[in-house]
């Protein structure tokens, strides 16, 4: 189950019962979601900054908590788009590269 494409379909909810009930687990999850955006994100563009190495590490120290501690999505990756903090902020093209959001959870 953990590499099945069809997880990208699921329903939030189902994944979360999947996630608490160790069905699968956030790596798991990462490595289904980074399949399905390297699929289609050269057709449609709406992630281009990539943080997979950074969720995989969160993932994993997540992991080693207890499932009832791991919060209300349990584990589930959630794809963001480049508006958070220290990561290049394109506002939709390509010329805006080089801008970074000075944004934080606060703002």
């Amino acid at each position: 189950m953990a590499s099945d494409p069809g997880l990208v379909r699921a329903t939030a909810c189902a994944i979360v019962d999947k996630l608490n009930s160790g069905e699968v687990t956030p790596l798991d999850l990462l490595n289904v979601l980074e399949s399905r955006i390297a699929e289609v994100d050269g057709k449609v563009n709406a992630l281009p900054t990539l943080c997979f190495d950074r969720a995989r590490i969160r993932a994993k120290a997540l992991m080693k908590k207890p499932v009832g501690d791991r919060g209300l999505l349990a584990g589930m990756p959630v794809p963001i788009k480049d508006l958070t903090n220290g990561l290049s902020n394109l506002q939709g093209h390509h010329p805006r590269a080089v801008r970074y959001s000075g944004r934080t959870s606060r703002t």
